[in-house]
């Protein structure tokens, strides 16, 4: 965010006193949409109230965390429909589950959305479980090293009823 900023800008003060603690040990944050600190303060709360919106009267054991990835992209232009396809499949699962399974009732699924981007070239500076999922993904074994990859995935809260862990991921 910072070198997209021309210089002397004002949000890049701001952005530098971002996390800084002042002499009564309070926290200085900038509020700048795309500072990652922010984002993710923003999205904790946000992923707060949801889940205590949706997940209401749900106990803590009920309750697991889920990441579905898709395959890499090599072109961003096709994402919206990507996703599209990938909520709709989602939903058709699950009504498939439920009619099979009554225990599938119980179930309910609250995720996001992200997309993340990687150049080609920076794949050997990911981490082994990274490296093993995008070796499973198709990711592609020739490209330019700075062509731009983008890898969709969903992140997910889910109750899982009665349904244990493994039936989950199982299915």
């Amino acid at each position: 965010v910072k070198a997209a900023l021309p210089k002397g800008h004002m949000l890049l003060r701001k952005i530098d006193c971002c996390g800084q603690t002042d002499q009564s040990h309070n926290i200085y944050y900038c509020g700048v949409p795309l500072c990652p600190r922010c984002h993710m303060r923003e999205r904790t709360v946000q992923t707060g109230k949801a889940i205590k919106k949706t997940f209401v009267n749900a106990v803590n054991e009920e309750l697991a965390f889920a990441t579905i990835l898709l395959p890499v992209q090599l072109d961003f232009s096709g994402m919206t429909q990507l996703l599209e396809n990938e909520k709709r499949r989602l939903r058709t699962f699950l009504d498939r589950q439920r009619k099979k399974d009554e225990r599938w009732a119980e179930f309910e699924l609250l995720g996001w959305w992200e997309i993340d981007r990687m150049s080609f070239g920076g794949f050997d500076n990911c981490g082994r479980n990274t490296q093993i999922a995008l070796k499973g993904l198709d990711f592609p074994l020739i490209e330019t090293p700075d062509k731009t990859i983008w890898r969709p995935h969903l992140h997910a809260i889910i109750r899982m009823g009665k349904l244990t862990e493994e039936e989950v991921a199982n299915a």
